[in-house]
């Protein structure tokens, strides 16, 4: 799905799959890419279960909504062709079930003169649950976003922040590790990133012609 470039050897892989079967498969094939034999898992997202087969029009205005997750839905309506009241009840019943959520693009290519890096977050065992939120406090004037895994068995999370001087880089997380319940900070600051989702458009075009 995405290809972190950072700089230094690091080079975080996003994956999607289908099973054990199907992530065993794209590891090996990951490993004999990389000649890294035994990646770290650093996190992975559990998509929502959805209780309800989406409909064709489902589908439809989710991919109309793929690239600008927050258009306006009278525009959505217009280019599904059917009427605003309509589409805004389909929205707000996925949008109540967890069909759908919403995630940032952020190009850092696009951003000249500012850095942007990553901060990962190993916490002790015995770290208490308010931790994540007094780091994010303490950096929350360079904020961008976080991820918190949804399990707690991974023990980490990690926040993207940006930053005016390579200074700046060295300064924040020193002052991340000083926090209560905070094992360890490691820095990872983007070259670069590559994505490839176009497989979701297609994955959603198939839905629509099955259904």
């Amino acid at each position: 799905m995405e290809i972190h470039n950072f700089l230094g050897p690091e080079m975080c892989v996003d994956l999607s799959h289908r099973g054990p079967e199907d992530l065993s498969r794209k590891l090996r094939l990951l490993a004999e890419f990389t000649g890294d034999a035994a990646p770290t898992r650093f996190y992975e997202r559990q998509m929502p279960s959805v209780a309800r087969t989406l409909t064709p029009l489902d589908w439809r205005i989710l991919k109309v909504l793929r690239y600008k997750g927050r258009r306006p839905l009278s525009e959505v309506a217009d280019e599904v062709g059917v009427s605003l009241r309509t589409v805004r009840r389909r929205f707000d019943r996925m949008a109540a079930e967890g069909s759908f959520f919403v995630v940032p693009a952020i190009d850092p290519g696009k951003a000249p003169g500012i850095l942007l890096y990553e901060l990962l977050f190993y916490l002790k065992p015995d770290a208490a649950e308010s931790v994540p939120a007094q780091v994010l406090r303490t950096l929350d004037d360079r904020y961008v976003y976080h991820y918190i895994p949804s399990s707690k068995a991974l023990g980490n999370f990690d926040v993207l922040l940006y930053a005016e001087s390579a200074g700046e880089i060295e300064e924040v997380p020193q002052k991340a590790r000083a926090l209560p319940g905070v094992a360890k900070v490691t820095a990872l600051v983007f070259r670069g990133w590559t994505e490839y989702t176009d497989w979701i458009d297609a994955a959603i075009e198939e839905r629509v012609r099955a259904a």
